[in-house]
């Protein structure tokens, strides 16, 4: 959700598919938070898995969504970085996403002292979770778009020499780098937990790099059109399948092989359409170019005011309600409150270190 998966670079004309994409990835996200506690998986419930679990594994493609949209803008970019070079694409990203990062974690290290009787530990646990993002469940996004920034000018150089390169080099580093470090025992030391971390997701950005050159083509499109329902719909039953019988009855590099297929399908099958649905509304495609620059500042505060809501719910009815009555108002309520919070926070250039938006967005389409 970081400001290369929120935008193209400055400068250059927003892609009104790339941006519904956003803003359907964000609703995904707030959902799978929301149902988090009553997605019980099988061996905690008698029956096996339900609705809400099944549910929440289904959509888990949208955070690798986003990684995706980061390579196809961020890989792709010229030799140089651009027109203000990799120097200036640098020190745009350290204020748009560190700094709102930073800030972000500090305010959940409050928030779980204060409302969860949370105990931050020493100064370096502090340090390790800012490095890692796990001062709050949602954060380690953060430090694998820090990554994946930190590799383009060497991924973007591939990519110039042939568009699959950086995909064929980083897919057996996405599968067997993560469980090498997990079996030598080294996720513990936090340079290799984090190692861990951006490798597990390289693949989807230049699997996204690799994609947006096959769709720039005619004949690209025409395939994506054409594909697409095949992509989303086969990536969505690939995971339902191996939530309900695939992860134990695979190796870990065929698990994380499949991992990288499902979501990577559903991701593609979603931009493809996202392209139908734009190309066919025009009203659809400047919705999502007004709202998208807000998406990066409703993936960091949903999950403050979700730990509202819920100590509320707690407080006045003893127990949160069903899943149903509590998905049916909270999703649609908590994601409605978070974008009009961002907008408004994202006309406001000075407050840069909270939303971390290079342009403001707008609820007001047409």
């Amino acid at each position: 959700m970081s400001d290369g998966a929120l935008q193209p670079a400055r400068g250059s004309a927003r892609v009104a598919e790339y941006d519904l994409v956003r803003l359907v990835a964000i609703i995904l996200v707030v959902l799978i938070h929301v149902i988090a506690p009553f997605a019980r998986p099988a061996d905690a419930a008698a029956s096996g898995p339900d609705a809400a679990y099944l549910a929440s594994r289904a959509v888990r493609f949208a955070v690798p969504a986003f990684v995706m949209l980061t390579g196809v803008l961020v890989w792709t970019r010229p030799r140089g970085g651009g027109h203000d070079g990799w120097v200036g694409f640098f020190v745009r990203r350290l204020k748009t996403i560190v700094v709102p990062y930073l800030f972000w974690s500090a305010v959940f290290i409050v928030a779980g002292t204060v409302l969860v009787d949370r105990d931050p530990g020493s100064i370096r646990q502090v340090i390790r979770g800012l490095v890692l993002g796990t001062t709050w469940y949602h954060l380690y996004f953060v430090p694998v778009i820090v990554g994946v920034y930190a590799l383009a000018p060497v991924a973007s150089a591939a990519y110039r020499r042939w568009s699959a390169l950086p995909f064929v080099i980083s897919l057996p580093i996405g599968v067997y780098v993560p469980i090498l470090i997990a079996e030598r025992g080294l996720s513990t030391s936090a340079p290799y937990a984090l190692v861990s971390l951006v490798c597990a997701y390289l693949p989807y950005a230049a699997g996204g790099a690799w994609y947006a050159r096959i769709r720039s083509g005619d004949r690209g499109r025409t395939v994506e059109t054409r594909t697409w329902p095949i992509a989303l719909l086969g990536g969505l039953a690939l995971r339902l399948w191996f939530t309900l019988s695939g992860e134990a009855a695979v190796t870990r590099e065929a698990a994380s092989a499949l991992t990288l297929l499902m979501n990577m399908l559903a991701s593609i099958g979603l931009v493809g359409l996202a392209s139908v649905i734009v190309s066919r509304g025009r009203r659809v495609g400047e919705a999502s170019v007004a709202l998208a620059p807000a998406v990066f500042g409703v993936y960091l505060m949903h999950p403050l005011v979700l730990l509202i809501l819920e100590r509320a719910a707690v407080s006045l009815f003893g127990a949160l309600p069903g899943p149903g009555l509590w998905t049916l108002v909270v999703w649609p309520a908590l994601t409605a409150a978070c974008l009009v919070i961002a907008v408004w926070a994202t006309r406001y250039p000075g407050l840069w270190w909270a939303h971390g938006a290079s342009q403001p967005a707008s609820l007001r389409i047409g």
